[in-house]
């Protein structure tokens, strides 16, 4: 008989389907669906035996949801425990939208670090196309050169 106890791969599942999560994207409550559909195969497990709690803990995670993917895995992780250790609906829910705008926030702000190009081959950074980087005045006018074009 198998438990209701989540394991690594119940974890693993859940941050895989993160990827995913954009496909449920409505104007209505933004990442919501696919929030819910994310925490699924995790909340069947947990739930397998009730029904009604099933869809009580889906209708809840279908409401309005809107964070960056990047850090969704953490998010539905730490979910995933709050509801293994019966901490009530309201405090998980709470703790979800706390953590729902910093987080998306702060991949915005990072993402000139992360995300700067290497020209192949060298390792070096592309200046050209990343003009946020120190001393890369020439790499800020050739973006806004690009932009011209482009008609922005």
């Amino acid at each position: 008989m198998a438990s209701n106890r989540l394991e690594k791969k119940d974890y693993l599942k859940t941050s895989l389907r993160a990827f995913f999560l954009q496909n449920g994207f409505n104007y209505g409550n933004y990442q919501g669906l696919g929030y819910a559909n994310v925490m699924y195969p995790a909340l069947r497990k947990l739930y397998k035996d009730d029904d009604d709690k099933l869809q009580e803990a889906l209708r809840e995670n279908i409401e309005f949801f809107n964070t960056n993917i990047h850090f969704l895995p953490f998010i539905t992780s730490l979910h995933l425990v709050m509801l293994e250790n019966k901490t009530p609906s309201k405090e998980i829910r709470n703790i979800k939208m706390a953590l729902m705008g910093p987080l998306a926030g702060s991949v915005l702000s990072g993402a000139p670090l992360c995300n700067h190009r290497r020209i192949p081959g060298t390792g070096r950074p592309d200046h050209g196309t990343d003009p946020v980087l120190p001393g890369n005045e020439p790499g800020a006018v050739s973006l806004k050169d690009r932009y011209r074009y482009v008609g922005i």
